[in-house]
């Protein structure tokens, strides 16, 4: 019988835990706090998730702002014995840190594998016939103290998937969430998603049907939370983005309702969006909208996304929404503009360093006609609100009170 050795620090009913699951006697010897890990688990068909035991922060467990030039994975994954090739891994240490009125706490690496698993291996997992395992297989990977990991542990790796909710809406595009979002914010996601499309071009959604989709997450979660945008932690880790957009497009549960976060969703009163006057859904997805127009090979979606580009470079030459995040590049021009259509903008009264005060579709028609004109060719003229809870957002400030391009 296969003897498990490992070094603890009052850790004796996880490795008593992990050697009933893989049918081996512990061997426990007491020395420095070494790296352990509490739970391994395939979360997507690309990614597996390590939960490390504790808060310390562990040595090249993957690439992170303080191993930014790791070039190589430490750990040993096999499927039924045969070894998966990974690329480069990464990691992150939160403590204590307060997020949209939840403190966070999560000390991971995500592995991905190179060559996703297909369906079937994905079922094989789910049913139990098919075995993971994953081996940290460098003494490199170590404690802040640098007691090495053990690199005899083989620990199982087990079937949790992140995204456990989903819902298509009408229109075709899935809405899929982790288990700390309440289903009927997928609802409200569907709907508002299904609104933003109601005029798209047939051959725009055609290739959004296939290629685009919407995560979000919970409370206790953030924007790295969702496996494909983990890798953006390494780059981004200092800005408590609320969203990133894409063909995969997210935002958090709290800023999909609007903060209305105890009427009827179920999450904590502290757990709160900090765009409420903003529409990051909107601004997310409109992202994945931008992504198509571009990668569509459809002669009309190509006519569109030259006229698009005109319009962008109309505004840079005119000195249009002079220091905001909306003329810094085509991509937040397009996103930035689809939440001002349909009137989900937060505003500011002089322009910059982020906002203007152009933060309406009326505001937009006369300020940025030639972007109007675009916009009325994919978004909907007859719907001005995503819902209920975006109703009223503030609209104090007028373009033209000092403002170098008056209307």
């Amino acid at each position: 019988m296969k003897t498990l050795e490992h070094r603890i620090g009052g850790r004796f009913l996880h490795v008593l835990a992990l050697s009933l699951l893989l049918g081996v006697t512990p061997l426990v010897t007491v020395q420095a706090a070494a790296p352990f890990i509490k739970e391994a688990k395939v979360v997507t068909n690309s990614f597996i998730e390590i939960d490390w035991e504790g808060s310390q922060t562990i040595k090249s467990a993957g690439r992170s702002k303080e191993d930014s030039q790791l070039e190589a994975s430490y750990f040993e994954v096999k499927l039924n014995g045969i070894v998966l090739e990974q690329t480069i891994p990464w990691y992150w240490n939160i403590v204590d840190m307060p997020l949209h009125g939840v403190v966070v706490n999560q000390n991971k690496t995500t592995l991905r594998l190179a060559t996703p698993l297909d369906a079937d291996q994905m079922k094989s997992l789910q049913n139990g016939t098919s075995k993971m395992t994953v081996r940290i297989s460098s003494s490199r990977v170590a404690g802040s103290d640098y007691a090495p990991a053990d690199t005899e542990i083989i620990y199982p790796v087990v079937y949790k998937p992140y995204y456990n909710k989903t819902i298509t809406s009408k229109v075709g595009i899935q809405v899929k969430a982790s288990e700390f979002v309440h289903q009927s914010t997928l609802q409200d996601c569907a709907d508002i998603i299904d609104k933003i499309l109601s005029a798209a071009p047939e051959n725009l959604l055609t290739i959004m049907r296939s290629r685009n989709s919407f995560a979000i997450f919970g409370p206790g979660e953030h924007s790295y939370n969702i496996p494909e945008h983990r890798s953006i932690f390494l780059r981004d880790a200092w800005r408590r983005a609320e969203g990133y957009g894409g063909y995969l497009a997210a935002t958090s549960a709290a800023n999909v309702v609007r903060n209305h976060v105890s009427q009827t969703h179920h999450y904590p009163t502290s757990y709160a969006s900090g765009y409420r006057n903003e529409s990051i859904l909107t601004h997310e997805f409109g992202h994945g909208i931008h992504s198509a127009v571009r990668g569509s090979e459809a002669s009309d979606i190509q006519a569109l996304n030259a006229e698009f580009n005109r319009c962008y470079e109309n505004a840079k030459e005119k000195g249009m929404w002079p220091n905001t995040y909306a003329i810094s590049n085509s991509g937040e021009y397009f996103a930035t503009l689809t939440v001002i259509w349909f009137n989900a903008m937060r505003e500011t009264e002089v322009w910059g360093p982020t906002y203007g005060p152009v933060n309406t579709r009326a505001e937009l028609y006369v300020y940025d006609r030639k972007a109007y004109d675009f916009f009325a060719k994919i978004l909907p003229a007859q719907i001005e609100y995503l819902n209920e809870n975006w109703l009223n957002c503030p609209d104090e400030f007028k373009a033209g009170i000092g403002d170098p391009h008056p209307w």
